[in-house]
């Protein structure tokens, strides 16, 4: 899942932003898992405080069952988006689009 990520997030970039693609991406990738992360425990804690003391409950069980649900759900919706986008036009490199101009401008 990480390589088709990068390699979608670094295509047609300059070689000289590529240093700076990749830097955004891999800081992206490491906030979103901390606030990922840091939503799906307070959920399990919210769970687990509200479940009481059953005897034959293990309420932290509930918890983790409740925030891993959760995270699955975001999954699928995130997967269902992904379906219904559109790619957007692709973006050619500065002399590839002079190139383009130019035939445009000979074939008129």
């Amino acid at each position: 899942m990480v390589l088709p990520v990068t390699i979608a997030a670094t295509t047609g970039v300059a070689p000289g932003d590529a240093g700076l693609a990749s830097g955004l991406l891999n800081m992206g990738r490491q906030i979103g898992g901390a606030l990922g992360l840091a939503a799906l425990v307070t959920i399990a804690a919210s769970v687990t405080t509200g479940s009481g003391n059953h005897p034959h409950a293990r309420p932290w069980i509930r918890g983790y069952d409740v925030a891993l649900l959760i995270a699955a759900g975001v999954s699928l919706l995130a997967g269902v988006t992904a379906l219904f986008l559109q790619p957007g036009p692709t973006a050619l490199p500065a002399p590839q689009i002079e190139e383009a101009e130019d035939r445009a401008e000979t074939e008129v």
